[in-house]
């Protein structure tokens, strides 16, 4: 009794968990005018009062190879905001998001795949703050429940004699966006491939360790330190440093920290090497001078 209690329960669990995703897609582009459009949840007008918000999640995208999600955030209070995360996967333009007015000023939103496209994921939606209670433990508000999603493949309902479709590509603010190999970018579409962490803006941090090489090797007797008539010259033709990139190069394409460290160290260690040199040439001179200021004191002498 105990075992087929543990079997129905794990079966209830295996159902629960694989109606998280309410809708399936897949398109395959063989008619291209079959668009699809995926329902996905409302929200009020605009207001200051409006508490209601709403979770858009799509597992997957390209028919292929894309294993990642894709998660909407909306609120509609005072002003739409949509914030983006994508974490593990690509959406080459399989499917956007739209929003379309409702009646009494509200919002529809909908998942959009074009129907010449090769695609394939689930949606799933929450609504949060629908209930007007101000304390709910009851299990029975909206924020408890998945939206109902449907699927059409035709557009939403008066459009495009009455809808009007609003334009969310500069709404979306991309919070997070992941590659499928892990590359992260931050406030961007689209992270550098190049790179891990590709961040468009500004950032604070306590400390950065940076591993790159040093420059030490300016001080080994066999470095070949260019004369500062050499530097001239090279200054002159060129307007920058030997070693350092141009101010153009910098503007196309940045510096690289670690290597532009090592770099100013290393001018610092030929600035070091000039000096000591000058040091020696100056200290050579005053022995001299010394040396004249000597003698001409001893035929001062020998005059008086």
């Amino acid at each position: 009794m105990k075992k087929l209690f543990i079997l129905a329960l794990l079966c209830s669990l295996a159902s629960s968990l694989k109606a998280q995703y309410a809708v399936e897609v897949e398109t395959w582009a063989i008619d291209p005018s079959k668009d699809v459009w995926v329902y996905t949840g409302s929200l009020p007008a605009t207001s200051s009062g409006n508490f209601q918000k709403l979770k858009i999640e799509v597992f997957g995208g390209q028919y292929v190879g894309s294993t990642g999600e894709t998660i909407y955030y909306i609120t509609n209070r005072d002003v739409l905001v949509i914030n983006q995360t994508r974490m593990g996967g690509t959406n080459a333009g399989q499917f956007t998001l739209r929003a379309f007015s409702a009646n009494g000023g509200g919002l529809d939103f909908y998942i959009y795949t074009p129907g010449n496209t090769f695609a394939a994921y689930s949606v799933r939606a929450t609504l949060v703050g629908g209930t007007n209670n101000a304390f709910n433990l009851t299990g029975n508000g909206s924020s408890q429940q998945l939206v109902q999603s449907t699927v059409q493949a035709i557009p939403p309902p008066g459009l495009p004699s009455t809808g009007i479709e609003q334009n969310l590509t500069t709404v979306i603010n991309p919070v997070m966006i992941s590659d499928a190999v892990g590359n992260i970018g931050i406030n961007t579409f689209n992270p550098d491939p190049n790179y891990k962490l590709a961040v468009n803006g500004q950032i604070r941090s306590k400390e950065i360790k940076v591993e790159a090489g040093w420059s030490d090797y300016v001080f080994d007797q066999d470095y070949a330190l260019k004369s500062l008539k050499e530097v001239e010259k090279y200054i002159n033709q060129n307007k920058h440093l030997p070693d350092v990139p141009s101010a153009s190069d910098v503007k196309k394409n940045g510096v690289r920290v670690g290597e532009t460290e090592a770099l100013l160290l290393k001018k610092i260690e030929e600035l070091t090497l000039y000096l000591i040199e000058k040091d020696k040439m100056i200290n050579k001179q005053q022995g001299q001078i010394d040396h004249l200021n000597q003698q001409m004191e001893a035929m001062l002498k020998k005059i008086k």
